[in-house]
């Protein structure tokens, strides 16, 4: 599992085997915002498995200040740490279904940016 960096920000993932993150177009490196290339991918789940991924935010620049998701199913949080930004990821469990393709954003710096994640379960390339 390789992690997300760029110039201005970079994303590791802490817990592997419940996420992994993948770029939809991996031959293009992951330059921006507003990118569609980003991917959370939770594998494959039952309704009965828990489909929570924590990740690490980094940057010098940039500031996660607010989160939102495509719809009430997908809830992002996070907690500022001395290390970075420590987000969480959670999908209602009771909803998962053979191909789940959902949307979360990281507003950052009060929505000046923001980074939008597909969230995938049961889902591949």
């Amino acid at each position: 599992m390789e992690n997300i960096k760029t110039e201005t920000f970079e994303i590791l993932n802490t817990t592997p085997t419940m996420g992994e993150f993948k770029l939809t177009k991996p031959e293009e490196e992951y330059t921006g915002f507003d990118k569609n290339y980003l991917i959370l991918d939770m594998g494959e789940k039952t309704k009965q498995d828990i489909a929570t991924c924590n990740f690490m935010f980094k940057s010098d620049t940039y500031k996660i200040t607010s989160t939102g998701a495509s719809c009430g199913c997908t809830n992002p949080s996070f907690q500022n740490t001395e290390e970075g930004q420590f987000v969480t990821v959670q999908f209602k469990s009771s909803l998962i279904t053979k191909n789940v393709d959902k949307w979360f954003t990281l507003y950052l710096n009060n929505s000046e940016k923001k980074i939008k994640i597909n969230l995938w379960i049961n889902k591949s390339f």
